[in-house]
């Protein structure tokens, strides 16, 4: 640059080196260099400690970049472990800043939180030695809201006509996403004070299917009365649904037993094609979120084989060979998309 003096450009500097200089007799004293490091994440440990009502386990994770997805209300305890010591280490969830506790070693950040909203959080990381990360690591926060009960009465499918000695037949199906608490079938005579009589829940609480035979010669019903059916499903999170109303007029019976159990059958048929066609739509929606269609899936599965077991049902009581053919055929096509 001018007289007498020098420049040499040094490559970029991975690590800490010493140097002098040297001009004929003299010499500089020694120089030392310290490379300054910017900290980078080398991994996230997730533990998940789910809420009660999912009935699952404690699960931890290890993640590069995220995301840190589970049911709403799920506590989230974080260590983020960096490639140097860390002086310190914040979280910012939307306007929210959390400021991390020191981990196991120097190189591990802790935070802890509930997962309650989807967001976007930002991780801030700053080296012990004072220069902080290029720029924050971006986290996605998935939290995935409990869906309450899909609850079906399959039988009867509609209102019925039964004499006051018959035996109603009671069938039902109720999914939920983690778990089954409690079924009721509420019974009304009426205006009649409703009376509410617990089912039982046997296997997966996901998905229960049940059938009960009510001898309505118990119950003090004549001629003209109308008696009202329903079911109630409660999941762990306090969700309830109740189905349509199923009203029994107590009369004499006015269409034999097979027309009523073929009008019965396809009115069930009928309610398993919206079920499909409603969680096939679910799946639909959430696509990029595989996760989360798997749910709806698994319900149009279902809803595909109560359909097929519906027509089948159907086909029994039916006389008309047409009818029965193209039944048979439709029944068909709902078998080769269950097992799809």
């Amino acid at each position: 640059p001018g007289q007498g003096a020098f420049v040499w450009s040094l490559p970029g500097a991975q690590k800490d080196f010493a140097y002098f200089i040297t001009g004929g007799d003299a010499r500089t004293p020694v120089y030392r260099i310290t490379v300054l490091h910017a900290p980078t994440v080398s991994e996230l440990r997730v533990q998940y400690d789910y809420p009660p009502y999912t009935h699952h386990d404690p699960l931890t994770v290890t993640t590069r970049t995220g995301p840190i997805e589970a049911p709403r209300g799920t506590h989230v305890a974080l260590d983020v472990v960096s490639l140097i010591p860390l002086a310190e280490a914040k979280l910012q969830i939307g306007k929210e800043t959390l400021t991390a506790t020191p981990g196991e070693s120097q190189t591990v950040r802790h935070f802890e939180f509930v997962l309650n909203q989807d967001a976007v959080a930002d991780l801030h990381l700053l080296g012990s030695d004072g220069v902080p990360a290029k720029q924050p690591l971006p986290i996605t926060l998935a939290a995935i809201p409990d869906q309450p009960p899909l609850a079906h009465l399959l039988q009867p499918a509609a209102d019925v006509h039964l004499t006051p000695r018959d035996l109603l037949t009671v069938a039902w199906q109720a999914l939920d996403d983690y778990r089954i608490e409690k079924l009721q079938l509420r019974l009304q005579v009426n205006s009649d004070n409703p009376k509410e009589i617990p089912l039982p829940i046997s296997g997966d609480r996901r998905r229960c299917v049940g059938i009960v035979d009510l001898d309505l010669a118990n119950m003090p019903l004549k001629i003209g009365d109308v008696l009202t059916i329903s079911l109630i499903a409660s999941d762990g999170a306090g969700h309830q649904t109740n189905t349509a109303i199923r009203h029994i007029l107590i009369s004499p019976r006015s269409v034999d037993i097979d027309t009523y159990l073929r009008l019965s059958a396809l009115r069930q048929a009928a309610d398993m094609s919206d079920a499909l066609l409603g969680n096939l739509q679910a799946a639909l929606s959430v696509w990029p979120s595989p996760d989360r269609a798997i749910q709806s899936l698994a319900s149009a599965a279902d809803a595909c084989s109560l359909l097929r077991q519906s027509l089948l049902s159907a086909i029994q009581h039916h006389a008309n060979t047409e009818m029965v053919t193209a039944l048979s055929h439709i029944g068909d096509d709902e078998a080769v998309i269950a097992s799809a």
